[in-house]
């Protein structure tokens, strides 16, 4: 794969051909996999009305579970893919101009991307993968900025339909969720009462009847209904607890004597898995890990020249370019958002789904920036 980025890729058709073969793929698994949660989700729902497990402990993502004879991607494997597709709809959307919007197969198609979006955003906040969703909410700010610098009325429908409506469903979810599970454990509470002949038939009102309750009746009934709804809300706020690591940084203080003891070159490939016996979960302690401070300096020189590159590509062109592109608009978002997930994940520095994206978008970006510099030299 990475043989026919370098080689195969010369022009944008052939790049865009390879973007849709690793599209069509991550589309077909991510599909396979939110099917088989919307299925758990609702057998979920049907047998208990009051469960209060997250998408991010689902049985569909479990370490055990085999998808096409290999391990199911786990929860940020899944978000992730579910990301990229955002980015695809997302730029989708944001190419499409006042004079089409008023079509009816462009308002049918963005009604059919606005559903999707609102679906992956809401899959995103059940799921609780604070990789993807705050990089979520970054796009989410810069666009709410970009939107108050030139203001659009779209613009705020895109904001609100996108990001506010998927966040709306969920806390929605929870509250009502809180709400059954209190109607719950006054239900549980009153089969005890009735087997133990404590229930009087007389006293149906709500006030009567826990007027009649006991202390020690009431006070079980409270803990039982704050320790479920404290599970339900611990189980949905991971998203407001950035400090708490996952046991990352453990790993990485464990990662330094080992980085010592052969700063310059490393311990070799995936030496985390071997002397950690764990995934490294930051890029940049992976490769000092691996390949010591020599692939480091290698590592930041490409990321330098790309920066470069970059910042020629806007000083000299348009950036209203980007506005005419949705496949430049995807690959940008792309690159942000692994470099982003390169803090808490290995990312693109192993070969595997980063990787291939990483690649494939930073040879698109290459290939518009030559094509549009021909075209600047013929002008």
């Amino acid at each position: 794969m990475v043989f026919l980025i370098e080689f195969y890729s010369d022009n944008i058709k052939s790049i865009k051909l390879l973007l849709f073969i690793f599209l069509f793929f991550i589309i077909s698994v991510a599909l396979v996999i939110s099917y088989a949660i919307i299925l758990e989700e609702t057998n979920k729902f049907i047998s208990d009305i009051n469960y209060i497990s997250t998408i991010y402990s689902s049985q569909v993502l479990a370490e055990n579970t085999s998808f096409l004879g290999q391990s199911v991607p786990r929860s940020s494997g899944y978000c992730r893919m579910l990301l990229i597709i955002f980015f695809l709809l997302f730029s989708l959307l944001l190419i499409q101009n006042d004079y089409d919007s008023k079509k009816i197969k462009v308002i049918l198609k963005k009604i059919i991307f606005y559903i999707l979006l609102i679906f992956i955003g809401l899959i995103l906040w059940k799921t609780q993968n604070r990789g993807t969703l705050y990089f979520y909410l970054i796009i989410f700010l810069f666009y709410l900025g970009h939107t108050i610098y030139s203001f659009k009325k779209e613009n705020l429908i895109r904001i609100f339909l996108i990001f506010f409506t998927p966040f709306i469903l969920f806390s929605a979810e929870v509250k009502l969720k809180e709400h059954l599970i209190s109607e719950a454990v006054k239900t549980i509470l009153e089969k005890n009462l009735i087997e133990e002949n404590l229930y009087k038939k007389n006293l149906i009102e709500e006030n009567l009847y826990k007027k009649n309750l006991s202390e020690k009746q009431l006070k079980k009934l409270d803990e039982f209904d704050k320790s479920q709804i404290k599970v339900l809300k611990n189980n949905n706020k991971r998203w407001t607890m950035p400090n708490e690591t996952s046991g990352r940084m453990e790993i990485w203080k464990k990662s330094i004597p080992f980085i010592k003891k052969n700063l310059f070159f490393g311990q070799g490939p995936q030496s985390d898995r071997n002397l950690l016996s764990k995934n490294a979960s930051n890029i940049l302690v992976y490769i000092l890990l691996c390949g010591g401070v020599f692939c480091t300096l290698f590592f930041f020189i490409y990321l330098f020249n790309l920066l470069i590159q970059y910042s020629r590509f806007i000083l000299k062109f348009n950036i209203k370019n980007f506005n005419k592109d949705h496949i430049l608009i995807f690959t940008n978002l792309c690159i942000f958002f692994l470099l982003f997930r390169g803090l808490v994940e290995n990312s693109f520095s192993i070969f595997g789904i980063d990787m291939i994206l990483f690649l494939l978008s930073v040879k698109y970006i290459e290939i518009f920036i030559d094509s549009q510099n021909k075209h600047h030299r013929r002008d």
